[in-house]
């Protein structure tokens, strides 16, 4: 049996990943479950299909996953991505339990100063950061991936291009990517995966990978947990879908769930599963954004907010700015912050209504996770100034909680946030400034060019609600992503964050069920996760219908 406890709003889910790789904390583990991983530890043909590990992410659910795919027949790879030498020690001793004859380090095939010359010339010469985004080796997005990177290596959202330390930080990060564009072919070259596992897709070298196996035809599955605790979600990659977020429907999904019998009893169902993971505090709380929330009510919350109940309210949720900014889709703006800052701007001279900006909560976890990050508050001192009173600011740590604005809420504006479906769902309209999620469904408003959004915005107070039609695509689609998609985990099964668990208390913070090759062969969640991976072309993972969607309950856990 598995668990894990995350306490991803004190650390962070990247201080979660140094934890556990530690030699300290592998060596427990090792003690403890080694005789479990070798009674399947086996050594495959050299001719069995290849599985490429893309390491060093949450390594104790990756290592189950990739014993799942060793027992249903597979060879694995796994690939190092840069940890310090302490940490690559702990991890080099974890993948001694699988049956991997070959662990590979990134570092030994990467090295950004062959290209550090070029990618001086072409900062230098670039006029623009859109210049930088546009630069392609091949199928390889380098300029988009070595941009992402920079801005979440700064804590930034938009990276002021006259700025001598930011262009050099461009210039690490444009050889780092084209380096990864380097190696990766080569890797893929050399190996001949038939896939690749990964947690990532967002940064260099993920991205990278990402882009050259899309192009080669070698399937990249990432793995992420799910909008709650016990859950992961599945995603295969390929050219078609590369932007496409990890929290979405593929076109065989959203035709699925569109031809869907659907009942009363779904919606209700749909309807509990929005409101519960606030009841939990684990909505999307990997990095621990629920942990202070508290549910009010509407009065109080036109109260504290200073409300007036005879005007329509609008809320703005904007996106952690430079967070995942590359690759989730397209953008209507330059930028997550162009597009805040222009659509507070739009808020300001719109006086009809009275607008809420709701930062996003993950920058506590997010600031814990060793950044010092300027958030949106920031951003809008700098570039606005002070404030109309119409408009007003529900700070990173307030305890209001997301779902307490729903009663209040008449629009919601957001590029492509969970929100918006959430939203949508009650009938709430939605601006969307982006593609990549839910967007082109039929039940949000998504504008082709920036002029087209902003005057929708001037025009919101005449935009009716949603009609009964298009609430149901909205819950039709919010079904299939939150009960449909996630896979639960009976195996493993990871706790909500709880701040009374004390990384340094817990000696070892997993406990598995498995002990026989028979437990591992019949682990249901493992059963699916690998028949899916390796018998289907499916882009989602779906839940199969014989299997078990409840895992909430911990008793048989404790």
């Amino acid at each position: 049996m598995l668990r894990i406890y995350l306490q991803r709003g004190k650390l962070g889910l990247w201080h979660f990943r140094l934890i556990e790789a530690t030699p300290q904390r592998a060596q427990a583990f090792i003690d403890r479950y080694a005789p479990s991983f070798g009674t399947v530890r086996t050594v495959p043909p050299s001719d069995a299909k290849l599985v490429l590990v893309i390491g060093s992410g949450t390594i104790q659910v990756e290592l189950c996953l990739v014993k799942a795919l060793e027992v249903a027949g597979w060879r694995s790879i796994p690939v190092i991505v840069g940890p310090t030498t302490t940490e690559k020690a702990g991890i080099l001793a974890y993948y001694s339990l699988l049956s991997a004859t070959t662990v590979l380090s990134w570092q030994d095939y990467a090295d950004p100063l062959t290209f550090h010359r070029d990618a001086s010339r072409i900062v230098k010469q670039a006029r623009s950061i859109n210049e930088i985004l546009s630069f392609h080796i091949g199928p390889v997005r380098v300029g988009g991936h070595a941009v992402s990177t920079a801005r979440r290596g700064l804590g930034a959202g938009d990276l002021d291009f006259k700025s001598d330390a930011v262009r050099e930080r461009l210039i690490d990060c444009l050889a780092q990517s084209m380096a990864s564009a380097a190696t990766a072919e080569r890797l893929i070259q050399e190996l001949q995966p038939s896939l690749i596992l990964t947690d990532d897709t967002a940064y260099t070298p993920r991205g990278q990978i990402l882009d050259t196996c899309a192009h080669a035809g070698i399937p990249v599955i990432r793995w992420y947990p799910a909008h709650k605790s016990n859950a992961l979600m599945l995603k295969r990659y390929h050219a078609g879908n590369r932007d496409q977020d990890i929290n979405s429907l593929s076109g065989a999904s959203w035709r699925l769930m569109r031809e869907m019998d659907w009942s009363k009893a779904q919606s209700e169902e749909l309807q509990r599963e929005l409101c519960l993971g606030y009841a939990r505090k684990d909505w999307y709380n990997q990095d621990g954004s629920q942990f202070n929330k508290r549910q009010w009510d509407t009065d109080t919350i036109y109260n504290r907010l200073g409300l007036d109940r005879r005007k329509k309210t609008a809320i703005i949720f904007p996106h952690i700015a430079w967070d995942a900014s590359f690759g989730r889709g397209q953008d209507l703006f330059a930028s997550y912050d162009d597009w805040f800052i222009e659509t507070v701007r739009a808020a300001c001279a719109n006086e009809e209504l009275q607008w809420i900006i709701k930062i996003h909560p993950g920058h506590a976890g997010k600031r814990a996770d060793s950044r010092r990050c300027a958030d949106e508050e920031v951003t809008l001192r700098r570039r606005l100034g002070q404030l109309p009173k119409h408009v007003s600011i529900i700070p990173v740590r307030s305890e209001i909680s997301t779902l307490s604005l729903f009663p209040i809420m008449d629009y919601c504006l957001t590029v492509r946030g969970t929100v918006g479906l959430e939203a949508a769902c009650r009938g709430i309209p939605v601006l969307t400034g982006g593609t990549g999620r839910y967007d082109q469904r039929g039940f949000t408003i998504d504008s082709a060019t920036v002029e087209q959004y902003l005057q929708r915005i001037a025009q919101l107070p005449d935009i009716p609600r949603l009609s009964a039609e298009q609430i149901e695509l909205a819950e039709r689609f919010a079904y299939g992503l939150l009960l449909r998609r996630p896979l639960p985990l009976s195996s493993l099964m990871t706790k909500q964050y709880d701040r009374k668990y004390s990384w340094e208390a817990l000696t070892s913070p997993v406990e598995m069920k498995m002990q026989t090759r028979e437990d591992w062969e019949q682990a249901p969640d493992l059963r699916a996760f690998a028949e899916w991976a390796t018998q289907s072309d499916d882009e989602d993972f779906l839940m199969p219908p014989d299997m078990d969607s409840t895992h909430d309950d911990l008793r048989d856990w404790s």
